[in-house]
């Protein structure tokens, strides 16, 4: 079988953790990297006195209007290049940026990507993180690289193999059989395409 793959956005090849801290600095003068109350091990931000809504509308205003301030990661350039000119399709991408103002969401994610990735296409599904395993089982895809654990291990009971890019928010914890950790995008294509 040839293999289908996918990759996550945030966390896999955007560094939007960076701007949403300093955006939780701006506005709630609490750095989420050293509150006692963010639960960092699972990239879910509880914070007092800030309610869901609030925490949720910080982060879409850094995806639709920070966008410009969220750089890729080290190597996810180089990375996603060589990867595109050894498959030589768009790259399938499977996001949880679900909103209720998708559009802004989408226009958003498509400038980031043609801005830091100009010869790249692109292919992306608006998920949410519970329908990131269906769609990647209903599309017959067998290989995903994800940083979140919970998505990691939900998804990999439904597909062959993922791959889990170590990231502050996911270590100290077991992952499943099926996935294998990794340090990078980089390390993770290059087990893809060896």
């Amino acid at each position: 079988m040839k293999n289908k793959i996918a990759f996550d956005l945030d966390g896999v090849i955007s560094d939007t953790y960076s701007v949403y801290r300093l955006e939780f600095i701006k506005l709630y003068n609490i750095d989420i990297a050293k509150h006692p109350k963010y639960k960092i091990t699972t990239y879910k931000i509880f914070l007092p006195n800030v309610s869901d809504k609030d925490i949720s509308y910080t982060i879409f205003k850094v995806i639709t209007q920070y966008w410009e301030e969220i750089h890729p990661y080290p190597d996810a350039v180089e990375a996603l290049n060589l990867f595109y000119n050894y498959y030589k399709k768009p790259i399938e991408i499977v996001t949880a940026r679900k909103y209720s103002r998708q559009e802004e969401v989408c226009d958003a994610t498509y400038a980031w990507l043609n801005k830091n990735f100009p010869n790249i296409k692109f292919n992306v599904c608006f998920a949410g993180h519970d329908e990131k395993t269906k769609f990647l089982k209903e599309n017959k895809f067998n290989i995903f690289v994800e940083d979140r654990l919970r998505n990691a291990n939900r998804i990999s009971n439904q597909i062959d193999k993922v791959y889990l890019i170590n990231r502050m928010w996911n270590l100290g914890r077991r992952e499943n059989d099926n996935v294998e950790r990794v340090k990078s995008l980089k390390e993770a294509i290059g087990k893809i395409v060896k």
